[in-house]
């Protein structure tokens, strides 16, 4: 596959952003990048610590600033799963010709990926569990997708990059 544009995941936390991500930019031969990693340097600071100091529109804020000040790259970008909460930001990496490609998880799929949701430093409300937050978020992906990929249930990870090279490869 050859490809000319950025390639922007979003999904759910624990839907495979970054593990698919690193291996699709490693089979197509682009650098990968994380926006949680562009946030943190940002921040200076770990992002449950500043979710946990400064709260949840805070926090949802300054995620839309870094990503808009971010020019796209030809790269596969992992996105946080709260970055949908900036939709122009999320459309502002994939650039003019970019794909934005939705991680499609069943719930019951991240309920056994997140046995420790409530630990977890995510972005949701205060005392919302993962089922109410898979509600909300999941009209915010779809609005966003070019393109949906379902991450497959007992898929392994090279079977994973290599459909989704061919979904890339179909919708261009």
């Amino acid at each position: 596959m050859k490809c000319t544009s950025p390639i922007v995941l979003i999904g759910m936390p624990a839907s495979g952003k970054s593990t698919l991500g690193k291996a699709l930019a490693d089979e197509i031969h682009l650098p990968f990048e994380d926006t949680d990693d562009w946030l943190e340097q940002d921040l200076g600071m770990k992002l449950e610590d500043f979710l946990l100091a400064h709260g949840r529109e805070a926090f949802s804020k300054r995620e839309g600033l870094c990503l808009q000040h971010r020019q796209p790259q030809l790269s596969v970008i992992a996105t946080g799963g709260s970055a949908v909460y900036s939709p122009q930001a999320v459309k502002h990496l994939r650039g003019e010709r970019g794909v934005i490609v939705y991680l499609s998880i069943a719930l019951k799929s991240l309920e056994q990926r997140l046995p420790d949701f409530e630990g977890r430093g995510t972005v949701r409300s205060k005392g919302q569990n993962l089922a109410s937050l898979y509600r909300e978020r999941t009209p915010l992906y779809e609005s966003l997708l070019d393109l949906r990929f379902e991450v497959a249930e007992g898929e392994d990870l090279p079977s994973s990059v290599q459909r989704l090279i061919k979904e890339l490869e179909s919708h261009e």
